[in-house]
């Protein structure tokens, strides 16, 4: 783990960069400041160009204090990817974070969510080689795609149940056929 990791050239400093056994890289950024979307798009892409998967934290105050009366279009952004809005305090270890109500289909306990947020510790964070997730994000999307195929399947298997008929009748055509080779 660095702090402070100067990357491509000196260009961009990630606050943080965890790199693994194998190599794979991750940044966290931890924003306080004000941000634009295109900023942020920008700085993400830029990061992806290196390789490096990035993960973004918001402070729990100032300009991206979770909760403001609105929701910023950077926000927006995140949540139209179907990514989580995690925000940090640092002094407290805690951290707060928001989804989309469908990635979170009542897998916590209600007393952890309040205001349309979710709350716990710095520590329930789930690092995975794809970033950095609040706990049960995982579960829920997986779950939520598995209920898109299960619903898919029906169709799946009625497409298949056609071609073994579309085979079984040639299969009959080709068995009637009086040039058969009975050898």
């Amino acid at each position: 783990m660095e702090i402070e990791a100067p990357l491509d050239g000196r260009r961009r400093i990630a606050d943080v960069l965890l790199t693994s056994d194998a190599g794979n890289k991750m940044a966290i950024e931890v924003q306080y400041s004000g941000l634009t979307t295109a900023s942020w798009k920008e700085r993400t892409a830029a990061y992806k160009a290196l390789g490096i998967t990035v993960v973004w934290i918001w402070g729990n105050i100032g300009a991206f204090a979770p909760r403001r009366t609105r929701v910023l279009d950077v926000h927006r952004e995140i949540l139209r990817r179907r990514m989580p809005i995690i925000w940090i305090n640092p002094a407290h270890e805690r951290i707060a974070w928001a989804g989309l109500e469908d990635d979170y289909p009542r897998l916590l306990p209600a007393n952890v969510r309040r205001h349309g947020f979710w709350f716990g510790s710095l520590d329930d964070l789930e690092l995975r080689a794809t970033g950095l997730f609040p706990p049960g994000f995982i579960d829920a999307r997986i779950a939520s795609k598995t209920t898109a195929m299960r619903s898919r399947r029906p169709r799946l298997s009625r497409a298949f149940e056609r071609k073994v008929d579309q085979i079984a009748s040639g299969r009959a055509r080709w068995s009637a056929s009086p040039d058969e080779d009975r050898g």
